[in-house]
């Protein structure tokens, strides 16, 4: 069997066959990250590997190649234990940048956010107004729920009552099942988005948490007549890429079926809420239908916790040392990624988004409060539909939109 070479670049995946010269057996698979995605038809990677390495078993490798420019080759060796030692190269030619590239905004975030804490405690936005309050008047802010989260007393309350009471938004939540798979969510969004520019013909802002941000994505690669609708997307720690929490549920055909009974009983619901959120089926519908940020503005969140005892400050740090330190050291040993308790943060960036990297943050903090939170739901929020009007701006004066 010829060995498979998988690549993953920033946003993207390769696959390729190695040339005549390569010998292997099995599949391996490379997870390449760069701050920013490239043209993969001038992007190049050899790998090379010695006579040792002919095991049969599958491999994950993550290597951070530091890509050089205009041609120039950096090559990073790995070692794999009892197996043998892979040399990396990528190389790209000239001007191989994706105009759809990720932007990293995360010091932008840290100065608005805490511009947005200072006007939360003297309870005076005059400061947001003057700046954004012009774009939010024409627009009509739709919450969109994450897995299970109908069942969460206090889910997105603290979100939507900064927006509405304090900063005046106009502001509504679509009525998806939280507890039904992204193809029957994606296609409320679609008739909620429709109803609503019926109603009022305003611009639509869609703010998704967790799975709630996968369900927009999908609507909006299905529908894409939607996105002459939709002035922007706000993504709080989604699983755009999957999670290896969902990955590891769907390769297991006894809790697959005990799943689809419980949501089915319990809630009239369906398992494929949980398996729509693997890696396998996110890859697969990612391919054919790839999200694109330059058509719609989209600005992610995407985070890590440390989860460890001598971490902990407050009530917020004991709730996720309780309820996510398991999940998140499961997702840290068989990926090698850091992750929120749930998402993986690298898992949680759409494609030619400007992306906010937090080191601190648990999966629920974004839309669910609780005492001692380092980022409280609303002035969050308000950061983020803040950076959505300045993404949106620049990709107007750019001509891209």
């Amino acid at each position: 069997e010829r060995a498979e070479l998988q690549l993953r670049w920033g946003q993207q995946e390769l696959r390729g066959k190695p040339d005549e010269s390569g010998h292997g057996f099995g599949k391996f698979v490379f997870a390449v990250y760069s701050d920013e995605q490239v043209d993969t038809d001038r992007l190049h990677i050899s790998v090379k590997f010695g006579p040792r390495l002919r095991r049969r078993r599958s491999e994950q490798v993550a290597v951070d190649l530091g890509l050089a420019r205009d041609g120039e080759r950096n090559t990073q060796s790995v070692e794999l234990p009892g197996i043998g030692k892979l040399e990396v190269t990528a190389w790209t030619e000239e001007s191989c940048q994706s105009e759809a590239h990720m932007k990293n905004v995360s010091a932008r975030f840290r100065s608005l956010l805490r511009q947005a804490f200072a006007q939360k405690d003297a309870e005076d936005w005059t400061g947001f107004h003057e700046t954004y309050g012009e774009t939010c008047k024409s627009l009509l802010f739709l919450f969109v729920g994450g897995l299970m989260t109908d069942h969460y007393p206090g889910y997105y309350a603290k979100n939507k009552t900064h927006l509405g009471a304090h900063l005046g938004l106009r502001i509504d939540e679509i009525p998806i099942d939280t507890e039904m798979g992204v193809f029957a969510n994606a296609q409320v969004i679609r008739d909620s988005v429709h109803k609503h520019v019926e109603q009022g013909g305003s611009k639509i802002v869609l703010i998704g948490h967790s799975k709630g941000g996968v369900d927009i994505s999908v609507a909006l690669t299905l529908y894409p007549e939607l996105c002459d609708h939709v002035y922007g997307v706000v993504s709080m720690q989604a699983p755009y890429w999957g999670t290896y929490v969902a990955e590891l549920i769907s390769r297991a055909d006894v809790l697959v079926a005990v799943i689809n009974k419980l949501f089915d009983a319990l809630f009239g619901g369906h398992g494929d809420c949980v398996q729509d959120l693997s890696y396998k089926r996110r890859m697969s519908f990612i391919r054919e239908h790839p999200y694109d940020g330059a058509k719609v503005p989209t600005v992610c969140l995407g985070s890590y916790a440390d989860y460890g005892l001598g971490s902990m400050t407050g009530l917020s740090d004991l709730a996720g040392v309780a309820t996510m330190k398991a999940g998140a050291d499961v997702v840290r040993k068989k990926t090698g990624f850091l992750n929120d308790g749930l998402v993986a943060q690298v898992d949680a960036i759409l494609p030619g988004s400007d992306a906010v990297l937090v080191p601190d943050m648990m999966h629920t903090e974004p839309a669910l409060f609780i005492p001692g939170t380092r980022y409280h739901p609303g002035p969050l929020t308000q950061v983020l539909v803040s950076l959505l009007i300045e993404k949106r701006e620049r990709q107007e004066d750019q001509g891209v939109i």
